[in-house]
């Protein structure tokens, strides 16, 4: 998962907010963070499977000096993003 919801919440934030349901669910209250990108994982209860996924706040369809910042943070935290697949 990456990116914003109309420029008003992350993706993330957007799901816990407004999609937590029965059948679905993000178990972890999102957090803010300021600044530059960050990367998280979050666990999704999808009927009765857990699902783990990991978000990032950067777009894959990011423009300018934000190009490449995703693929670098996926580089960059590829033990995190391993270790909870």
């Amino acid at each position: 998962m990456a990116g914003t919801v109309t420029k008003k919440y992350w993706l993330n934030n957007f799901l816990y907010k407004f999609v937590n349901t029965t059948n679905f669910k993000i178990l972890e209250k999102p957090y803010a963070s300021r600044g530059g990108a960050f990367i998280n994982n979050h666990k999704l209860i999808i009927d009765t499977k857990s699902v783990s996924a990991i978000f990032s706040s950067s777009s894959p369809s990011a423009t300018g000096d934000k190009k490449n910042v995703l693929p670098k943070m996926i580089e960059e935290n590829k033990n995190f993003i391993i270790e909870h697949l």
